[in-house]
């Protein structure tokens, strides 16, 4: 043997390109607080989680289009939610195995599958269109082929046509005249208790317990989605491009939503102006904001925090913060387009606090510390029931006569919520305020008759003295 240090070209007898490729592949494990290994996450996941642009030797590659998003009259002319859609792997179009053969699941060498997703307007607040989502639906794609779907879920499925596609109309889920935005899209799931992700579990380097339903391998597919036939769709003011930039798919890692939902535009299907826990705002618009603005805020965003001290408030924001282009389409954010100022007055102001919330550590010792300090968290007040379309709390609701907000719920209107978001300094807000602004402020104070409006873009519209383009720049 001889002793001293090997060259460096000896290493390549060793570590070949294709060995140094097949070790560098980067795959997040399962998460081991997921449900189904005995922890509390839902919304995360079970399997090996590929990176963008990582596909192990030998992985299937999902992708998923769509052909068209239709509202449709059923056979008693009851308008209903309709997507033709359809999954292809490896750049082939996937054939769905026929139920009922004594095939369980959708696609051979694979377990879950994603969804169908809807999201819609209804009037609300007295605003006959809003410029934002109010309603979603969704049909859990494996269910509905094989007949377990029930609720707003169920729906029925048929196809392939000649190009491949297959359609879905929610058969459950009525679409008012009065709807307004209405958008379908495909992919989205990612609840493990109830529906869950295509995931891959022919793969020997990646195995699969069917007992607990560990392992397997996810390769996201990448969220797409299409405005309904005959309606226009909400504003556009994010480019999914700029968010992928840093987060190269969202919600891998950092973990949120198991990189299922990666879509930056369509997180607004859900993180609508009505979403809020625990005294804060979950409406994209608001949370986005304040998450990205932690070095700006003066109050830590508690918003799902995990514990004390681990919070929002220890991102770090990679870049300039007013740098809005980043992240936002240039024109839109600032108000300069007409899209944007046609919006304007029918953006619905953020709920932020509905129900009640225990800030006592000793009653919620797991929840307490994610509470906004700007509610009142003693257990008994009690804001009330927020916008529903279902029935809530002895009311009768739906899609065709949705339920009004209680007026005790407190909200931020819609400019003062964006603002206030990285601006929260006491100084701050009493500009917004002000400012016809409100924050967290009854519902029935915002909505009354001869309450003062928002006047931020006196001075903040587009050539004004103190433009938003020109003080984010």
């Amino acid at each position: 043997m001889t002793a001293g240090a090997t060259a460096d070209p000896s290493c390549s007898t060793c570590h070949t390109p294709d060995l140094i490729d097949s070790y560098h592949i980067a795959i997040g494990r399962p998460d081991p607080n997921n449900i189904l290994a005995g922890g509390t996450n839902a919304n995360t996941n079970a399997a090996f989680l590929a990176a963008a642009g990582a596909v192990p030797e030998g992985a299937a590659v999902i992708t998923y289009a769509i052909k068209s998003v239709d509202v449709v009259p059923d056979q008693s002319s009851v308008k209903r939610l309709s997507i033709q859609f359809k999954l292809m792997k490896n750049g082939a179009d996937v054939v769905f195995n026929p139920f009922g053969g004594g095939a369980k699941e959708l696609i051979d060498g694979f377990v879950g599958s994603p969804s169908v997703y809807f999201a819609f307007s209804v009037p609300e607040d007295g605003i006959a269109a809003p410029a934002d989502y109010n309603v979603t639906a969704s049909g859990y794609i494996k269910n509905v082929w094989n007949g377990s779907a029930t609720g707003a879920g169920a729906g029925t499925l048929s196809g392939p046509d000649s190009s491949g596609f297959y359609t879905i109309m929610l058969t459950n889920v009525v679409v008012p005249d009065s709807a307004t935005q209405v958008t379908g899209g495909v992919g989205y799931t990612y609840s493990l208790a109830s529906a869950f992700p295509l995931t891959e579990i022919d793969l020997p380097a990646f195995p699969y317990s069917a007992v607990n339903k560990q392992g397997g391998l996810i390769v996201p597919a990448p969220d797409v989605f299409k405005v309904a036939t005959g309606f226009t769709g909400r504003h556009v003011i994010l480019d999914n491009n700029n968010c992928l930039k840093c987060h190269v798919t969202l919600g891998a890692a950092p973990t949120f939503h198991a990189g299922q939902r990666n879509n930056g535009p369509t997180c607004s299907f859900c993180h609508n102006p009505n979403q809020s826990t625990s005294g804060w705002s979950g409406n994209a618009k608001d949370f986005i904001h304040a998450i990205h603005g932690a070095r700006k805020r003066t109050v830590p965003f508690t918003w799902h925090a995990s514990s004390p001290t681990d919070n929002f408030a220890d991102v770090e924001f990679p870049g300039p913060l007013n740098n809005c282009t980043a992240c936002h389409v240039a024109g839109d954010y600032d108000f300069s387009s007409a899209t944007s100022v046609a919006a304007l007055p029918n953006m619905l102001p953020s709920t932020v606090a509905k129900g009640h919330y225990d800030g006592s550590a000793t009653t919620n010792p797991n929840g307490y510390f994610t509470i906004s300090p700007y509610v009142v968290a003693d257990g008994v007040t009690d804001y009330g029931l927020g916008f529903s379309t279902t029935n809530v709390g002895g009311k009768t609701c739906s899609t065709a006569a949705p339920c009004n907000a209680d007026p005790t719920t407190l909200v931020k209107s819609p400019i003062t919520a964006a603002c206030s978001a990285c601006h929260d300094e006491a100084d701050d807000i009493d500009h917004f305020q002000a400012m016809g602004g409100y924050f967290y402020a009854p519902r029935s104070t915002f909505l009354s008759a001869g309450a003062a409006k928002e006047q931020c873009l006196l001075c903040h519209g587009p050539g004004r003295i103190a433009a938003i383009a020109d003080v984010h720049r």
